[in-house]
C-alpha cells in the first residue's frame, strides 16, 4: 500500500505532466482567448509576418473562426480574406469594441469592418505604407457605418477611447479619414509618434479629443474631504510617505524594459509637465520622465486634474502644473525611483488657500499620501498591479493586488500549470502595512513570510478569519483576570525560495503556503489557567470546528495535518484529506483512517451547526436546564427561562392573568380528587422503589394533577411544572424504549403519523406504562351537566392547561437510543416537539441520529429549515459541560412505503355514550393500496 507521501508524490508527477505537457499559450481577448501559432511551423510563414512591429500573435482561423475577440467584433469579421491564419492584438479589438459601442450609443448607427487582417501578399496593393504595415500585423482595421452616419463621430469616439488603451501598450493611436471610412491602428515600432490624417484633423483638435478621453465619467463632491494645511500632512501624522506607501522595493531604471513598461505616460496636454510641454509620443525612447508615474499615480493625477477643472480657485483656471515624477533610478531611495511620488502645484495662483483647496481633491481623487510643501504639494501612491485597481475585501480591510519588480519575479511566481490564474490568487504589498488589521485580532504582519526580506505576499481572506476565528473562540470563555490563549502561526506564506529549501514536492504542503491558503499553528502554551488541554489534538478540533464552515463559506474544502509541533491547514477545492507525521500522535483508540473519518465527519457536524459552542459560556453554564432520566434522587431546578421571565414580567393589556379560583376549577375539583386517589393507590402498590420520603411523591401527585389554574405560563403553572416534573422522575414504571432504534415521535392529534410512529415493529409514548396510566387522567373528559350530553376535558388548555404530556415526551427523548425517529406533517407539528427533539438532538449521548419523517411533501423543505434553526439555537446555547459535544445528526426524509400507508382511526365516542368515559377507544383498520381487509 502507498504511504500518503508516495501517493502526494505520484499525484505531482501527473499534474506536471497533464499541465506542463499539454499547456499552450493563449491569448486574453476581451471576449474571449485564442491559442497562440508558431509562425515558424506553418507554411509561407513570411505571408504571416509582423511587419508593423505592434506585438501581435498568430492565430489559426480553423481554430478560432466561431469566436469573438470582443463583443461585436467576430474572427471571421476580421479575417475577411479568408488566411488560413491571422494576427490580432486584443488592444486593438478593444478599442475597435469601444468605438463600435460609443458610435451607436450617439447616433444609434451600427459600424462595420471593411477591411481587417490581410496576409502580407493581399496588401500589396494598399497605400499608404501604413495601411499595408498595419492590416498585415493585425492592429489595425477600415471601419465604417453599415448603412450611413457622420464620419467625424467615428473620429471622435476613436480618438476619445483608444490612445489610453494603447498608451499601455507604449502605443500611439494612428488614423486615417476619408469621406465614407476611417483606418484605425495601433502604432508600432515603424511610427514613433501619433498619427492624424484626413478629416479636417489637426494636431491641436485631434489633441483636443484626446484630451476629453482623458477626463472619468464622474466627478465626485469632494467638499467633505479633508484639507491639509501647509506643512502638514494626509494621512494626519504621517510626514513619512513610506509609512503609509511603502518603501521603494527596487529604483526603476531606464534598462530595466519590463519595468518601464509597467509605468504609464500622461498623453494629455490639459496638464502642464515642466521640461517636457509638449506631448512627444509614446514610444519608450521618445518618453519624457516627468511625465512618466506608476497607473495608479496616473489614475490619480487624472482625477486630480478635472477636478481642479471644476472648482473655483479664484480665476486661475484650475490648470495644474507637474514639477517632478520618475526620476529614472538617479535617486534610488526616492519614491520617484519607482514613479509613486510626484510633486505638483497650480500652474496659476499657486497661494496657501488654493494649495489647501488642491491637497483636499487630491485626498477626493484617491491619492495615499499628500503633504503640503507651502508652495506645492507631494502625492505619493501605493504599489498597485496593473491600470485597473483589483482589491480583495477582508473581513476588517481592503488589500490591492500589486506586482513585484521584474527581477523578483521567480520569488512568488505560481507554479507553471497556475501562470493563467494570477487573478485569483494576488499579490499584496505589506510593506509599509504590517500593523493592518485585516480580521479581527489579526493583523497582516501575522501573515507575511518568516524571512522578512519577502515583502510580499498572498493570503486569502478565509485564512485570515479562520484564524481570527480560532483566537476569538479560544479567548471567549475566559474570565478577564484570565491570561489570553495565544495561538501562534508558525508559517503563513512562504516564497518559493523559502518552499525550495523547507518544503518537498511530494509533500502535501507543497504549492499551499505560496498560494496563500494555508497556515501552520500551535498553541503557545500547552497549560493556560492550569488546564492541560490545550494541545495538538485540541486545536485540530479547534480548527475543523471553525475554519470549517469558513472555508465552506468560500467555495472550500480543508486538508489537515498532524505534526509532532503544530497543525497545518490549507483549504483545498475539492477533498477534505488528513494525515499525521507519525501513528504516534494520532489520539487513542483511532487509526489515522479512522481519526481522518472521523474529523470530516465533525466538520459535516461544524457545518450543519451542531458542534456546541455557546456564545456566552458563563450564561449557558449557569443553572443550565438539563433533562434527565428518571431516578429517585431527581430533583427539579426551575429553567433559567422562567427565572427571567419572573424578572421581567410586566402586566399587558392581552396578557393571561393565572387563576385558580375559576367556575371550572370549582365545580371540577372532585374529578381531579378521584384521578388523584385512583393514581395514588396505584403508585402506592410499588412504593418500595420509588423516591423517599413518601410525601414528597404524594406532594407531587397533588401538585402535578389536583392543581387547577388557567395560563401556560405564571406561578400556577410553574409549580406544575415542578410537581408534574418530579412525579414522571418519581414513578416506578418504565418508558420501556431502552432498544436501539425502536424510539418514535408523533404530533399528538394527528391519526396518520400516530399509526406510522406506533404500529409495526416501533415503539412510541403510548405504548409506554407510564404513559398508559398517566395519560388516560391528564386525556380524561366529563360531562358538566349530568342532564346534558356535552362533554369536556378535565384538563383543557385554556381552563387547566398540563405540562404533563410535554415532560413526557422529553422524558421518553432522554431515554432513547440508536436511531430516533420524528413523524411530522409539517413545520408546525416539529415545532410542537421542540422539547423532545432538544433533549435527543443536545443531551442525549445515546442517540446516533434523527430521522425526521414529513408525510406532506413540499413542507419538506420548512421543517428542514425548521430544525435547522433549533439546531442552530441549541448548539449556540447548551453548555458543553452537560451537553454532547456534538449535536446527533439529523435527517429529513419522506416517509419509507410501507403495508401501513393508509390507516383509518374511528374514534367511537359516539358508540360509548354510557361507558367509562377516561377511555378513549380506536379502531385502526390496517390497509394496502386504501383496501382494507
Amino acid at each position: 500500500m502507498f504511504s500518503w507521501v508516495e501517493m502526494a508524490a505520484f499525484r505531482t508527477c501527473v499534474l506536471l505532466w497533464v499541465f506542463v505537457g499539454a499547456r499552450a499559450e493563449k491569448t486574453i481577448f476581451d471576449s474571449d482567448s485564442l491559442t497562440v501559432v508558431d509562425p515558424s511551423t506553418v507554411n509561407n510563414a513570411a505571408d504571416y509576418a509582423d511587419p508593423a512591429s505592434c506585438g501581435s500573435k498568430l492565430y489559426s482561423m480553423a481554430a478560432e473562426k466561431d469566436k469573438n475577440m470582443a463583443v461585436n467584433i467576430r474572427v471571421a469579421d476580421f479575417n475577411k480574406g479568408g488566411a488560413d491564419y491571422f494576427r490580432a492584438h486584443p488592444s486593438v479589438t478593444l478599442c475597435l469594441q469601444r468605438v463600435f459601442s460609443k458610435v451607436y450609443e450617439v447616433t444609434r448607427e451600427k459600424l462595420k469592418i471593411d477591411i481587417g487582417y490581410e496576409k502580407i501578399s493581399a496588401t500589396s496593393g494598399y497605400t499608404p505604407d501604413d495601411k499595408k504595415n498595419y492590416l498585415s500585423s493585425g492592429c489595425g482595421a477600415v471601419i465604417s457605418y453599415r448603412t450611413s452616419g457622420v464620419i467625424s463621430e467615428i473620429t471622435n469616439a476613436a480618438l476619445s477611447l483608444c490612445p489610453v488603451i494603447f498608451e499601455q501598450n507604449q502605443r500611439d493611436i494612428g488614423i486615417y479619414v476619408d469621406s465614407s471610412s476611417v483606418f484605425l491602428f495601433m502604432t508600432g515600432d515603424i511610427t514613433s509618434t501619433p498619427v492624424y490624417q484626413g478629416g479636417g484633423l489637426t494636431l491641436t483638435s485631434a489633441q483636443a479629443l484626446v484630451n476629453k478621453g482623458l477626463v472619468p465619467k464622474r466627478i465626485p463632491d469632494c467638499s467633505k474631504f479633508p484639507t491639509v494645511t501647509s506643512g502638514s500632512h494626509y494621512p494626519a501624522g504621517k510626514s513619512d510617505p513610506s509609512s503609509v506607501v511603502g518603501v521603494v522595493d527596487e529604483a526603476v531604471l531606464p534598462s530595466m524594459d519590463t519595468d518601464v513598461r509597467r509605468l504609464a505616460q500622461y498623453i494629455g496636454t490639459d496638464v502642464d509637465f515642466t521640461g517636457c510641454m509638449a506631448y512627444p509620443g509614446n514610444g519608450l525612447s521618445n518618453r519624457c520622465p516627468i511625465r512618466v508615474m506608476s497607473p495608479r499615480l496616473f489614475n490619480v493625477l487624472l482625477n486630480l486634474k478635472a477636478y481642479t477643472n471644476k472648482v473655483d480657485l479664484g480665476g486661475t483656471g484650475g490648470k495644474i502644473t507637474v514639477e517632478e515624477a520618475w526620476n529614472e533610478g538617479s535617486d534610488p531611495d526616492s519614491l520617484r525611483a519607482e514613479g509613486r511620488m510626484i510633486k505638483v502645484k497650480l500652474s496659476s495662483g499657486n497661494n496657501a488657500a488654493n494649495l489647501e483647496k488642491l491637497s483636499r481633491l487630491a485626498i477626493c481623487a484617491k491619492a495615499d499620501h499628500v503633504s503640503n510643501m507651502g508652495t506645492y504639494i507631494v502625492i505619493s501612491s501605493k504599489k498597485m498591479k496593473g491600470r485597473t485597481e483589483s482589491s480583495i475585501n477582508f473581513p476588517r480591510a481592503t488589500l490591492v493586488s500589486v506586482e513585484p519588480p521584474a527581477s523578483k519575479t521567480e520569488m512568488y511566481a505560481l507554479p507553471t500549470e497556475m501562470a493563467d490564474e494570477e487573478d485569483q490568487y494576488p499579490l499584496f504589498d505589506s510593506n509599509g502595512r504590517l500593523d493592518l488589521i485585516v480580521s479581527q485580532g489579526a493583523t497582516l504582519s501575522k501573515f507575511i513570510a518568516k524571512d522578512t526580506q519577502f515583502r510580499y505576499l498572498r493570503l486569502a481572506p478565509a485564512i485570515a478569519q479562520c484564524y481570527s476565528k480560532l483566537v476569538y473562540n479560544e479567548n471567549k470563555w475566559l474570565n478577564a483576570s484570565d491570561p489570553p490563549v495565544d495561538i501562534e502561526i508558525v508559517r503563513a506564506f512562504m516564497s518559493n525560495e523559502e518552499q525550495k529549501s523547507l518544503i518537498q514536492s511530494s509533500d502535501e504542503r507543497y504549492n499551499t503556503h505560496t498560494l496563500g491558503q494555508a497556515l501552520e499553528l500551535r498553541y503557545a502554551s500547552t497549560v493556560v489557567n492550569g488546564t492541560t488541554v490545550y494541545n495538538n489534538v485540541r486545536l485540530i478540533k479547534k480548527v475543523v470546528d471553525i475554519c470549517g464552515p469558513v472555508f465552506n463559506t468560500y467555495g472550500f474544502n480543508m486538508n489537515l495535518g498532524l505534526y509532532p509541533t503544530s497543525v497545518y491547514v490549507s483549504m483545498d477545492e475539492d477533498q477534505f484529506l488528513f494525515w499525521s507525521n507519525s501513528e504516534s500522535l494520532i489520539p487513542q483508540g483511532y487509526t489515522e483512517q479512522t481519526f481522518d473519518l472521523y474529523l470530516e465527519a465533525r466538520r459535516e457536524s461544524a457545518l450543519q451547526s451542531r458542534i456546541v459552542d455557546p456564545d456566552d459560556i458563563t450564561e449557558a453554564c449557569t443553572d443550565p436546564d438539563v433533562p434527565q432520566r428518571q431516578h429517585i434522587n431527581y430533583k427539579y431546578k426551575e429553567p433559567k427561562v422562567i427565572q427571567r421571565k419572573k424578572r421581567r414580567r410586566r402586566q399587558t393589556a392581552d396578557a393571561c392573568i393565572p387563576s385558580d379560583v375559576t367556575d371550572f376549577c370549582t365545580s371540577t375539583l372532585k374529578n381531579r380528587e378521584v384521578v388523584v386517589e385512583e393514581l395514588w393507590t396505584l403508585l402506592s402498590k410499588n412504593k418500595h422503589i420509588y423516591h423517599e420520603p413518601e410525601s414528597e411523591v404524594e406532594e407531587a401527585l397533588k401538585g402535578c394533577l389536583l392543581a387547577c389554574g388557567t395560563c401556560l405560563e405564571g406561578s400556577i403553572y410553574e409549580k406544575k411544572l415542578e410537581h408534574c416534573s418530579n412525579l414522571i422522575h418519581w414513578m416506578p414504571f418504565d418508558l420501556m424504549n431502552n432498544q436501539k432504534d425502536m424510539t418514535n415521535f408523533f404530533a399528538r392529534d394527528n391519526i396518520e403519523t400516530f399509526a406510522l410512529a406506533c404500529e409495526g415493529s416501533g415503539h412510541c409514548l403510548l405504548r409506554a406504562p407510564i404513559f398508559s396510566i398517566l395519560a388516560p387522567s391528564v386525556k380524561l373528559r366529563y360531562r358538566p351537566d349530568p342532564d346534558r350530553s356535552v362533554i369536556e376535558d378535565l384538563y383543557s388548555s385554556e381552563e387547566n392547561p398540563s405540562p404533563l404530556l410535554s415532560l413526557l415526551e422529553e422524558l421518553y427523548a432522554i431515554s432513547a437510543t440508536g436511531i430516533t425517529k420524528f413523524w411530522v406533517k409539517d413545520e408546525k407539528e416539529i415545532s410542537s416537539m421542540k422539547l423532545a427533539l432538544r433533549a435527543a438532538l443536545m443531551y442525549n449521548p445515546d442517540v446516533s441520529e434523527v430521522h425526521v419523517y414529513v408525510t406532506k411533501a413540499n413542507s419538506k423543505s420548512p421543517v428542514q429549515g425548521e430544525v435547522e434553526k433549533y439546531v442552530k439555537e441549541f448548539a449556540q446555547s447548551g453548555c458543553p459541560s452537560y451537553t454532547r459535544e456534538i449535536l446527533a445528526p439529523f435527517r429529513i426524509l419522506d416517509p419509507p412505503h410501507s403495508k401501513y400507508l393508509f390507516t383509518k382511526v374511528v374514534s367511537k365516542w359516539s358508540k360509548l355514550k354510557n361507558r367509562n368515559s377516561r377511555k378513549n377507544y380506536l379502531i385502526v383498520c390496517r390497509c394496502e393500496e386504501k383496501k382494507c381487509f
